[in-house]
């Protein structure tokens, strides 16, 4: 995450992080490996392909850790309603 991110998530949300790292979310996979848990919501969708990033999840998670995430619905906009 970049520091202008981090910052904002301390501002609005001051006592709720334990810990936050300013850098590359799938450098950050393999660093702090195993994980127990990896919860994304809605942030997926600014990575290109999604093959490295889950590849570094795989990686990075514990034998039978989990993995939550959203996805935002690009198509959304455009249905009828």
């Amino acid at each position: 995450l970049s520091p202008s991110i981090i910052e904002e998530a301390i501002r609005t949300r001051p006592d709720l992080y334990d810990m936050t790292k300013v850098g590359d979310v799938m450098d950050t996979f393999l660093e702090m490996r195993p994980i127990d848990l990896i919860i994304a919501a809605d942030s997926y969708i600014y990575f290109g392909d999604l093959n490295p990033l889950f590849e570094s999840m795989a990686e990075g998670l514990a034998d039978g850790g989990y993995v939550a995430f959203t996805l935002e619905n690009p198509l959304e906009e455009y249905e009828e309603k």
